[in-house]
């Protein structure tokens, strides 16, 4: 027997319509909240459980949410990016989430794409794969989003293993070419 009623809420936080128990929001249902977020889907037991969240129309999320935070599913970030994973954050803001990034795969607007761990200060790249839109990938650790220590595929077939500089260049390693011929990069002193 369904004893849930399709009912609506105002409190100071949100307001709520649709199926509800004991006068909370339990099942499907819609809650705007006064930042501006809008949720869609499943509650239960008053919390976001599994739906979409729209964050002050720039951001979305498709998932699941734990504690009405997005902790699994897809994100759809406002810069054109998409994030498909787990996050850490738990009872952070619904913006912060989306600062923060755990495990997953990262599709850029450039058509870049990044599968690994995130920083938890802006969700950049910390450890993975980075696939270029170029044809390039780097496989290894990442500073500030950029290669760091690693090995760097060229489209053409030549490696890098080894440190890149702050900006991503190839600094101190060794070249490997695709005849198999090696070059050693030392850096120089100015």
């Amino acid at each position: 027997m369904n004893n849930m009623k399709k009912e609506s809420i105002r409190t100071s936080d949100y307001y709520y319509e649709g199926e509800m128990l004991k006068g909370n929001p339990n099942g499907l249902g819609i809650k705007e909240y006064q930042t501006g977020d809008v949720f869609i889907g499943d509650f239960l037991n008053e919390k976001d459980s599994n739906g979409l969240l729209i964050v002050k129309g720039e951001k979305f999320f498709i998932g699941e949410l734990e504690a009405s935070t997005p902790s699994k599913g897809i994100f759809y970030l406002s810069n054109g990016s998409k994030f498909i994973g787990e996050t850490k954050l738990k009872g952070k803001t619904l913006n912060a989430v989306f600062r923060v990034a755990s495990i997953g795969m990262m599709i850029f607007p450039s058509g870049s794409k990044f599968v690994g761990e995130f920083t938890e200060n802006g969700g950049r790249p910390m450890q993975g794969t980075m696939i270029y839109k170029s044809g390039s990938k780097f496989i290894g650790t990442f500073n500030n989003g950029k290669p760091f220590n690693g090995t760097k595929i060229f489209k053409n077939g030549t490696r890098f293993i080894g440190e890149f500089d702050l900006d991503g260049k190839p600094k101190l390693g060794i070249l490997i070419y695709p005849n198999g011929k090696q070059a050693h990069l030392n850096p120089v002193d100015d």
